[in-house]
C-alpha cells in the first residue's frame, strides 16, 4: 500500500492556511464541518469523516455510497481499509512484544531467521521500523498470493539500495518482515495476534482482516471512474492479506474504532509510556529536504503553529485512508474514502483548517435543475485559445469533456504549479501514442525525459491489435488534456480514432516523469459541473479543493450564447457553437463519469 509522503502531507496542511487564525469556538467549528461534509457528498465523496477535539466528537458522518448497484450507502459502521496506517498497528505489535521481554527494538534480524545473506545481517528491528534498513519498496504485487517461506526467500535475494541504517526509503517488504517476526516470537497470526493485544483491549470490535468476520454490507465497493472494482477484501486468503501485503497493509476499520485507537494511545490501555515515546520519536528524516521524519510506523512533524503532529495515510488509488493527530491539541482527524476521485488525504487537511480557523473552499450546496434547463446547456463550446469542450448531461448535472489543456485549466482549479507539468505529461503521451500508431516496436531511444517500461509498451501494442479487430486500423491518436488527480499526478485523457470508431484511454504519469499504468475508457472523463443556481454553475476539484463558477451567459432572446468561466487571472469566455456533442466527442449525449 503506497502512502502520501510527509513532505507533500505538510503542504497540503500549510496551503489550507490556517496557522494564523485562532481556534474558533468547537460548537462553531462542528457546524462548520457538518455543512463541509454535506457539501463534499453533494459534488461526490463517498466515504467517512470524523473530527474530534479533547474527547469531543465534532464530526462523525458517513457519505455516499458503498454499493451503488444494491442502493447500499456508507455508514459509520462501514469498514474502509486503513491502507498503510496498518504499518503503524504492525510497529504497535512489536513494541506490545517488546513490553513482555520478548524482544527488543535493537535485535538484528538474524536473532529471528537462518539464512540471511552477509549483505543483511546488520539489519536491526528498528531498521525495519524506520525504513532505513535498505530494502526496497515492494517485490510484488498486493494481490498475489505468495506465502511466507517463499516471501522470506524473496526479500533475502533482493538487492539492498544501501547499507542498513544509512538513509531512508519507505519500504512495504520492511513491514511484511516486521509481521513475520511477531508471528515467529508469538506463534500466533499476524493478524490474531493484533486483534487479541491490541484491538480487541482498546474496544475495536470491528477492525481487522478477517477474523472480525465483516457483514458484507458493511464491506464497501471501490469506485475507479465510476466502474465498480469490487471490495478491497476480495482477494484475501484463508488468514487475511498474502506477504507482499501483511504487515504494511490490510487492515480494515470503521470510524469509530479508528477514534477509540487514539484514544487508546492516549494512555496506557495497549501501549506504555516508554513504547509510546518510542513510537512517536523522529528517528529518520523523510528524504534529504524533508521537514519531515519517521518514527515507528508513523510520520512525525510541526504543524504551522509549531505543534506536534503524528500522523499517516494509505491506500491503492482506490480506496484511501489518512489520519492526523494534532497531539498538543487534543485533535484528531480520520478520513476514508472508496471513490478514487476523492483521496480522503485531500479532504482531512481542509477539515483540520477548519477546526483551527482557517481559510477553506466550501463547495456550494448543489440546487437541482430541470431537465430542460439542462439540455439547452449542452453543445460544443471554445474557449479564445481555439481549446474547447463538449456539454453533456450528467445524471443531475453537467459533465465538460475538454480538448485541449486551455479548456481543462478553465474549468477545474488547476494549481499553477502543477500546469507545467501537466502540459509535459500531456506531450509525453502524445509522443507514446503517436509511436504506437506508427507501429513502432520499442519505446527505447535514449529520452531520459520520461519512463515507460517496454512491458507497458508491449501491453499498448496488443490493445491496439485488439482493438483494431474490432474496429478497423488505428489511424490517429489525440491527447485532450490533463486532469486533476490525487497528489497532483498527472490523469492524462486521449482519444485513439479508428476507422470504424474512437475509443478512450487515462494515462496516469506520476513522479519522475513514470508512467504509472493505462486504463481503457469506455467513455472520456472530464470536469463535472454542478448547478449553484439556475443562472451560475461550478466545479469542484477535489485534489486542489478549488471551485470555478461558470456564469450562464445569454442573448436577449434568452438562448444560451457562451459560458463566463471564472478563473483567478479573469473570466475566459467559451462561446457555444453548436447545440449538440461535437463528433469527436463519445456522442452519447449523456455521460455517467466523474472527474
Amino acid at each position: 500500500m503506497r502512502w502520501l509522503t510527509g513532505p507533500v502531507l505538510a503542504s497540503l496542511i500549510v496551503t489550507t492556511g490556517y496557522a494564523a487564525a485562532p481556534t474558533p469556538d468547537v460548537q462553531d467549528a462542528a457546524g462548520q464541518l457538518e455543512t463541509f461534509g454535506a457539501r463534499l457528498e453533494g459534488v461526490g465523496f463517498s466515504g467517512a469523516l470524523l473530527v474530534a477535539k479533547d474527547g469531543r466528537i465534532l464530526l462523525s458522518k458517513a457519505y455516499g455510497y458503498a454499493d451503488r448497484a444494491r442502493g447500499i450507502r456508507n455508514t459509520v459502521d462501514t469498514v474502509f481499509p486503513v491502507g498503510s496506517i496498518t504499518k503503524q498497528f504492525t510497529a504497535a505489535g512489536i513494541l506490545a512484544l517488546e513490553q513482555r521481554g520478548a524482544l527488543s527494538t535493537g535485535d538484528p534480524i538474524t536473532k529471528y531467521f537462518r539464512d540471511v545473506p552477509p549483505d543483511k545481517v546488520g539489519i536491526t528491528i528498528h531498521h525495519l521500523l524506520t525504513h532505513s534498513s535498505g530494502l526496497v519498496g515492494s517485490l510484488g504485487g498486493d494481490k498475489e498470493p505468495i506465502g511466507w517461506d517463499d516471501f522470506f526467500k524473496l526479500v533475502m535475494k533482493s538487492k539492498l539500495l544501501w547499507p542498513p541504517g544509512t538513509k531512508y526509503e519507505y519500504s512495504n517488504v520492511g513491514f511484511s518482515v516486521l509481521a513475520g517476526i511477531i508471528e515467529h516470537v508469538s506463534g500466533q497470526p499476524w493478524e490474531r495476534f493484533l486483534r487479541e493485544n491490541l484491538f480487541l483491549p482498546a474496544g475495536m470490535q470491528q477492525t481487522g482482516c478477517v477474523l472480525p468476520k465483516f457483514a458484507p454490507d458493511m464491506v464497501p465497493h471501490g469506485y475507479q471512474d465510476d466502474d465498480d472494482v469490487g471490495t478491497f477484501i476480495a482477494d484475501y486468503g484463508p488468514e487475511g492479506p498474502y506477504w507482499h501485503l501483511r504487515g504494511n497493509g490490510g487492515i480494515n476499520s470503521t470510524i469509530g474504532d479508528m477514534y477509540r485507537w487514539h484514544q487508546a494511545l492516549l494512555g496506557d490501555t495497549v501501549l506504555s509510556a516508554e513504547s509510546r515515546r518510542k513510537a512517536f520519536t523522529p528517528y529518520v528524516r523523510e528524504g534529504d529536504d524533508a521537514d519531515s521524519f519517521y518514527g515507528y510506523g508513523w510520520a512525525l512533524f510541526k504543524s504551522p503553529r509549531g505543534t506536534n503532529i503524528v500522523t499517516h495515510n494509505g491506500g491503492n488509488g482506490i480506496f484511501t485512508a489518512e489520519m492526523i493527530r494534532f497531539v498538543d491539541e487534543g485533535v484528531v482527524v480520520y478520513g476514508a474514502a472508496n471513490d478514487s476521485a476523492f483521496a480522503a488525504w485531500e479532504q482531512t487537511p481542509r477539515l483540520a483548517a477548519l477546526l483551527f480557523g482557517g481559510t477553506v473552499e466550501v463547495p456550494p450546496a448543489v440546487v437541482a435543475l430541470p431537465g430542460p434547463a439542462l439540455e439547452e446547456l449542452v453543445g460544443h463550446y471554445t474557449v479564445p485559445s481555439g481549446s474547447g469542450f463538449d456539454l453533456q448531461k450528467h445524471g443531475g448535472g453537467l459533465l465538460a469533456l475538454p480538448d485541449g489543456q486551455e479548456a481543462v485549466n478553465a474549468l477545474a482549479a488547476v494549481r499553477p504549479q502543477s500546469q507545467a507539468r501537466y502540459a509535459t505529461v500531456a506531450a509525453n503521451t502524445q509522443t507514446l501514442l503517436e509511436r504506437i500508431v506508427a507501429g513502432r516496436t520499442s519505446t527505447a531511444d535514449g529520452d531520459s525525459a520520461w519512463d515507460v517500461s517496454e512491458e507497458m509498451y508491449r501491453r499498448e501494442q496488443a490493445r491496439r491489435q485488439r482493438l483494431e479487430s474490432d474496429l478497423g486500423r488505428l489511424k490517429a491518436a489525440h491527447v485532450l488534456g490533463t486532469l486533476p488527480a490525487p497528489e497532483g499526478r498527472g490523469r492524462v485523457i486521449a482519444r485513439l480514432d479508428f476507422a470504424k470508431g474512437s475509443r478512450y484511454l487515462r494515462c496516469l504519469w506520476g513522479p519522475g516523469g513514470r508512467l504509472w499504468h493505462i486504463r481503457e475508457l469506455g467513455q472520456p472523463v472530464g470536469v463535472q459541473l454542478f448547478s449553484e443556481s439556475p443562472t451560475v454553475l461550478f466545479s469542484y476539484t477535489p485534489s486542489s479543493g478549488g471551485i470555478r463558477r461558470v456564469e450562464i451567459v445569454r442573448r436577449v432572446d434568452g438562448r444560451v450564447e457562451a459560458l463566463a468561466l471564472q478563473t483567478p487571472s479573469g473570466p475566459v469566455r467559451a462561446t457555444r457553437m453548436s447545440p449538440k456533442p461535437s463528433s469527436g466527442s463519445s456522442g452519447s449525449g449523456e455521460s455517467e463519469r466523474k472527474p
